[in-house]
């Protein structure tokens, strides 16, 4: 991958890490009502679908660069 497309793609997930989208929202309102050992699943659970996301988005762009 070009240097190029490699600092843009880095760049774009810095920001996506930290822009608040549902997943803080959800996790706060969790935090909040189940406590913290509750919402540890839910935690769990969002973080192993933002790492599917991220490597599918990985792999799309690496199909696509080809």
């Amino acid at each position: 991958m070009p240097t190029g497309q490699s600092v843009a793609f880095l760049l774009f997930a810095g920001v996506a890490i930290v822009t608040p989208d549902a997943t803080n929202i959800m996790l706060t309102a969790t935090g909040t009502q189940a406590r913290i050992l509750k919402g540890l699943p839910c935690l769990l659970g969002l973080m192993t679908g933002n790492i599917v996301m991220g490597a599918l988005f990985a792999l799309s762009i690496v199909l696509i660069v080809r």
